[in-house]
């Protein structure tokens, strides 16, 4: 993908917007690919070079993982945070990765907009999400009876 700056950002700004840290690891889908549309999926594999995103675009991204960092080092010990893990389904490997486990409920922290929560715009794909996270867990071991989303709103 082409990383762009129309809006003629700082070098450090369009630095730190354009790189990413995600690793979907050994998985031959993540859990949020497998929301996507498959055409988008398989339309964005067959031509990720040719594609172009603007950093301004990639604000949002990075104060989601500024928090996801900062809440990361502060569980307690008995936590599990940022694990990722993986499950067969129909002969393919999903991976996902969660925020926050804790006495059998799965957090995951999201930065968004105070429109997204007026308008409940994202709470199917949230709850899809965190439903195929629980089934990961469960299937490798963990005991999931509650799902939470802690929307921190920007």
């Amino acid at each position: 993908m082409k990383i762009t700056n129309k809006h003629g950002l700082p070098d450090a700004v369009y630095s730190a917007l354009s790189k990413s840290n995600y690793n979907p690891g050994s998985s031959d889908y993540s859990v949020t690919t497998i929301l996507k549309p498959p055409r988008i999926v398989q339309l964005e594999r067959r031509h990720w070079d040719e594609l172009e995103e603007d950093v301004i675009d990639r604000v949002w991204s990075l104060f989601g993982s500024a928090a996801h960092n900062i809440l990361e080092g502060h569980g307690c010990e008995e936590a599990v945070t940022e694990k990722r893990l993986y499950a067969n389904i129909l002969d393919r490997k999903v991976g996902g990765q969660i925020d926050h486990y804790l006495d059998q409920c799965i957090t995951d922290y999201k930065v968004t907009s105070v429109w997204t929560l007026i308008y409940g715009s994202r709470y199917k794909e949230w709850e899809e999400q965190q439903n195929i996270y629980a089934y990961i867990f469960a299937e490798n071991g963990y005991k999931v009876d509650k799902l939470q989303i802690v929307a921190n709103v920007s």
